[in-house]
């Protein structure tokens, strides 16, 4: 009787330990993933750049004598001028979501370039040289700006105003007389193209970036009494337009960022 009593405590004790144990261990909850909040880009920033611009347009250098019979004297090469750039940035974006917009400007310091000289079509059997020169040297832009962030990258494209410093020189020489004329001049027009930017960390940023510019037509007109026309001194006039791709890559650093706008 008494080993028996003795067994069935031992029974009840030892469950009652176990009931008692599962009510006080509660199993590790599981793994939650890491939220990783998406980089802000709200907030002013400035950077610099740095690219290559090569001519948009291929036509032919023209000299037009307005009192002459033949008054187009085209030459056989055409005037490509391409060159590098640096410059900088500064702009403000606003954040939705993952949606960015903004406003930019930039100012560079262009070599752009290109010189050249050949032939023309012959008028009253005189050997034509047509020489020409056509440089940007300087260059800006004040663009809005479109994007969607993906990660720490900022895909977006951009457009509005160009503006920019030209120079366009042109001679024309035969065996018995020569004529020459400059002119430099700032330039107005547009531009577009677009761009990835990619967050190093929350205040540092890299960019590529294509921007097509088109800022019109650079012309010279003059007269000079060193060229044989029928009147005396003799006009002549030429022009040529002013289109540039480019290609930069660039650095920002963002000075205020705040939480995007949800």
């Amino acid at each position: 009787m008494f080993p028996r009593v003795v067994l069935s405590s031992v029974s009840v004790i030892a469950f009652a330990s176990a009931a008692f144990a599962a009510d006080i261990y509660t199993p590790p909850p599981a793994p939650v993933a890491a939220y990783v909040a998406p980089p802000i880009w709200a907030g002013f920033y400035l950077g610099v750049n740095g690219g290559y611009g090569w001519s948009a347009n291929s036509e032919p250098v023209v000299v037009n004598f307005p009192s002459e019979t033949i008054v187009r004297r085209v030459s056989t090469f055409k005037l490509e001028p391409q060159g590098g750039f640096g410059g900088g940035q500064l702009g403000y974006n606003w954040q939705w979501g993952s949606f960015v917009f903004g406003v930019e400007a930039d100012m560079q310091a262009a070599g752009i370039t290109d010189r050249r000289a050949g032939p023309t079509s012959t008028f009253q059997n005189l050997d034509e040289q047509v020489s020409g020169k056509l440089d940007v040297d300087w260059f800006g832009t004040v663009r809005g700006r479109l994007g969607y962030a993906v990660g720490p990258a900022l895909f977006y494209g951009t457009g509005g105003f160009a503006f920019g410093g030209v120079q366009y020189k042109v001679g024309y020489t035969n065996s018995s007389s020569a004529g020459f004329l400059s002119r430099d001049e700032t330039l107005t027009g547009w531009t577009a193209g677009g761009g990835i930017e990619y967050k190093l960390s929350p205040g540092w940023s890299l960019k590529a970036e294509y921007q097509y510019l088109d800022l019109g037509n650079i012309g010279v007109s003059g007269l000079t009494p060193n060229i044989k026309c029928s009147v005396s001194p003799c006009p002549f006039n030429s022009s040529h337009d002013v289109t540039i791709n480019t290609f930069r890559l660039g650095v920002n650093y963002h000075i205020q960022e705040y939480a995007p706008l949800k």
